[in-house]
């Protein structure tokens, strides 16, 4: 079975922690791996200021070797403290800037991938939560309270809609030259840091026009229905100024002893 931190340490080229040898079955209080007896284990340990015990797949207090090395402040460090992460079986790379974010969308690796997103917390605190994409149909994005769904498909055929209606309600807006004002999309706000109340909400003017323009009415009806996944991911696809999607290269592997 595939563990979301074994492919996190695995992508960066870090051995895990060793360990002490359980004196009975028991499991990782983080990802729920099985812990047998006889298994290395090491304890839980977290300062006082962690706050995701509720997220815990079980009460046993002990960490796996995998959990435990990505709350090891050294790989924190390594990776430059970095909250947004793609975690792939050829390495792993952030996309905190807009034109590797857009990358990832549109061209997202094979998987299985594991992905960390969030605009304050590092990536230790997502990645033992974040569940494993196993297909490019569904993506999953790990945020720090909450997990973001994308159906991929789906998200390709947002970004032709939103763009669309856009275009209609420029056409419809009776302002032109200098006045004209371009609508990229219907939306109140597309927040990439998911804090805007307004965040995937349609504007009333788009909602208005939808009741005479069956085209803008069947748009926004889909559009209505994408998940948060998926309008978080438009906040970047549909950024008023257009930004080329660039890779930004892999992490360098750390040293793989650097945990022992």
């Amino acid at each position: 079975m595939l563990y979301n931190t074994e492919i996190a340490l695995n992508a960066i080229g870090v051995a895990p922690p060793k360990g002490k040898p359980a004196p009975k079955d028991t499991f990782c209080c983080c990802c729920s791996r099985p812990i047998p007896a006889g298994a290395e284990y090491l304890p839980f340990k977290a300062s006082d200021a962690f706050m995701s015990h509720a997220f815990f797949a079980a009460n046993s207090g002990v960490f796996c070797p995998f959990c435990a090395g990505c709350f090891d402040t050294r790989t924190i460090k390594k990776l430059g403290a970095c909250n947004c992460i793609v975690f792939t079986n050829n390495g792993a790379y952030p996309i905190t800037k807009n034109e590797h974010r857009k990358h990832f969308l549109l061209s997202p690796p094979n998987p299985p991938f594991v992905v960390t997103a969030s605009a304050t917390t590092n990536y230790q605190h997502c990645v033992w939560k974040a569940p494993i994409t196993l297909s490019l149909d569904v993506i999953y994005v790990s945020w720090p309270d909450k997990t973001l769904t994308i159906r991929h498909p789906t998200l390709l055929q947002a970004v032709e809609v939103a763009q669309r209606i856009g275009q209609i309600m420029t056409e419809n807006n009776g302002l032109k030259g200098k006045k004209a004002k371009v609508v990229h999309h219907p939306f109140c706000s597309l927040d990439r840091n998911l804090k805007d109340i307004r965040h995937g909400q349609i504007r009333h003017d788009a909602l208005a026009l939808a009741v005479e323009n069956d085209e803008v009415r069947n748009g926004v009806n889909f559009l209505s229905n994408l998940s948060l996944g998926e309008t978080w991911a438009l906040s970047t696809l549909l950024v008023a100024t257009p930004i080329e999607a660039t890779h930004p290269g892999m992490f360098p592997l750390l040293p793989n002893n650097i945990l022992q």
